[in-house]
């Protein structure tokens, strides 16, 4: 199953968090648009794990 959706990652300090173990934490802010998207992931999450893939949306030679 694929679920993509829109996010940001919020100017927070605690957006990140690495934990005692060496696990990390990512907060997102996902606008209520993608509620559908949000829902659907949180469906199947809990029982397994994601993969996830970041894209900006720029081009890497405009940067």
């Amino acid at each position: 199953m694929k679920v993509t959706f829109e996010a940001s990652i919020p100017m927070i300090q605690s957006a990140f968090n690495v934990g005692g173990d060496g696990s990390a934490r990512l907060k997102l802010d996902i606008p209520a648009s993608e509620l559908a998207a949000v829902v659907n992931m949180m469906g199947f999450a809990r029982e397994r794990s994601v993969s996830v893939t970041v894209d900006t949306g720029e081009d890497e030679q405009s940067e």
